[in-house]
């Protein structure tokens, strides 16, 4: 193999899984917030593999803007994680149960201090960049809070 060679998806899965059992990580909850609908899916496959390895749930939390306040960024995510393509999708290609929860909320850090438990584990998903980005800043901000980050890149975790 080559040094530059990306494992195979199985064995990070399996690698994944070792993570969590030799890291001792302990948690009933795995939370992905959702971002964009390929960087959340990325972040699922994580996830779900971080859940059967904890034996946790998963749960993807997409907030959503008040209604005063929508527009046409927002009404696109709404109608993506409402969808029933994306349900069917997640039914698909998701090899756990997740449970789905559409907040509505004016600031994502603070539905952040609502949901979730004190030093939950939460996954996003999103390109990385070397300038911040709005997935970026949100790992930040919910690691200022105590959270535990996970940022999967969902070049690395497309299917």
């Amino acid at each position: 193999m080559e040094a530059n060679a990306a494992p195979h998806p199985s064995a990070a899965s399996a690698s994944l899984e070792q993570l969590a059992r030799d890291a001792a990580v302990r948690t009933s909850e795995v939370n992905v917030i959702f971002t964009t609908a390929e960087a959340t899916i990325a972040a699922l496959r994580v996830a779900a593999t971080l859940g059967r390895a904890c034996n946790a749930s998963v749960r993807l939390i997409a907030p959503q803007p008040p209604l005063s306040s929508v527009d046409d960024d927002a009404l696109a995510v709404r109608n993506t994680v409402e969808s029933d393509a994306f349900r069917a999708r997640l039914a698909r290609e998701i090899d756990a149960r997740v449970h789905v929860l559409v907040c509505v909320t004016r600031s994502v850090a603070d539905l952040a201090c609502t949901l979730l438990r004190r030093h939950s584990l939460v996954v996003i998903g999103g390109r990385p960049s070397w300038l911040p980005t709005r997935q970026e800043r949100l790992r930040r901000a919910l690691e200022a809070q105590g959270h535990f980050v996970m940022f999967v890149n969902e070049v690395d975790h497309a299917a």
